[in-house]
């Protein structure tokens, strides 16, 4: 996402005008937090990898022990990391070894 938040800086939009969000951008969102001045990356989605990989364990299981397919289309839900709220959010989840 930055790469596409970059390009369009490079061709003269503002950051006010730009609107990028990843998802789960980790070190590369934090890096763009701590800019002293925002820049068009606005935020990236934090998934709950917890949360993902036992629904995804268990969808498989179900699948392949009782033939349930699963869904085509499988959403999950995240938080959204932004400049004000990213190092309240990562603390709050445990995440703050992340800040470092």
């Amino acid at each position: 996402m930055t790469g596409a938040v970059r390009a369009l800086e490079n061709r003269g939009f503002k950051p006010a005008n730009i609107v990028g969000v990843g998802i789960n951008g980790g070190s590369v969102a934090i890096n763009e937090f701590k800019k002293p001045t925002p820049t068009g990356f606005y935020g990236t989605i934090l998934l709950e990898a917890k949360v993902h990989g036992y629904e995804t364990a268990k969808m498989m299981y179900e699948w392949i022990a009782n033939g349930k397919e699963p869904a085509l289309d499988t959403r999950t839900a995240g938080t959204l990391l932004t400049r004000d709220n990213y190092v309240k959010v990562l603390t709050d989840s445990g995440l703050a070894d992340a800040l470092k």
